[in-house]
């Protein structure tokens, strides 16, 4: 899912579980223009709206995988490069682009190297600090493959963050409870609520 913003229970909250990606952060420029641009250098065109549909499918395969008995932290640079080119391949397929494995590796190999960084939501700050006022526990539940410790002092998230978690150090995909569907792909949901912004969070505390 593009993000879940989490809780031990809707009524008498004690905690709240933030995902990383699509919750607290994303890709500056977006990554689907990122991805655009590493597919014009091969001669591919490919819409955002694709591109967004496509990471949606390729992060849910990334989630199962660091789930799985092998998280991608553990992976040889080899595995890496194999999974990285399979997810490469699921984006352009849900986008509507047939390429085959080998050239899906180059093109991801491309976006690698046109330079992008995570940056927070314009809500995330005022909403942290709103939840801590109210003495809650903030943890970052998150699949990402990436130092999150790092990331998050980075961001000028740890003053906030009681600690962070990654599928990947515990063998687990992260829980689904509130879905907070920034680009509204996610309008069939019905086994939990679904929200915008992350300052709707306030009114299920």
């Amino acid at each position: 899912m593009q993000g879940e913003a989490a809780n031990e229970g809707l009524c008498d909250t004690y905690a709240v579980f933030l995902d990383l990606y699509g919750t607290l952060a994303h890709f500056q420029p977006p990554r689907e223009e990122v991805q655009g641009q590493a597919c014009s250098s091969f001669d591919i065109q490919v819409t955002r709206h694709g591109l967004v549909r496509g990471y949606a499918q390729a992060d849910e395969y990334m989630g199962q995988e660091n789930a799985g008995p092998l998280p991608l932290g553990l992976r040889s640079a080899k595995e890496l490069q194999s999974f990285f080119a399979e997810y490469e391949k699921l984006i352009l397929t849900t986008a509507g682009v047939d390429v085959d494995l080998e050239a899906a590796g180059q093109i991801w190999n491309k976006v690698q190297q046109i330079p992008h960084s995570l940056a927070l939501f314009d809500d995330v700050l005022p909403t942290l600090d709103m939840l801590k006022l109210k003495g809650l526990t903030l943890g970052v539940l998150s699949n990402i493959t990436r130092n999150i410790d790092v990331l998050s002092q980075e961001m000028g998230l740890e003053p906030y963050l009681d600690f962070t978690i990654t599928s990947g150090e515990v063998g687990a995909g992260k829980p689904h409870a509130l879905l907070l569907d920034r680009d509204d792909l996610h309008t069939n949901v019905t086994d939990c609520p679904r929200i915008s912004s992350l300052m709707e969070v306030m009114e299920y505390l």
